[in-house]
């Protein structure tokens, strides 16, 4: 959900292309390497 700061919260759509490059770009950034493990916070609904 948005934040509504101008409003009430609205819901916010994220597609599997952005799940990707999110995931992607956490692995760029914090050197994760083949044995780590990832913890997905955002929900798969």
């Amino acid at each position: 959900y948005t934040s509504g700061t101008t409003g009430r919260p609205k819901g916010v759509q994220y597609s599997a292309r952005g799940a990707y490059l999110n995931a992607l770009g956490e692995i760029l950034e914090s050197g994760v390497n083949p044995r780590s493990k990832y913890l997905w916070t955002l929900p798969m609904f």
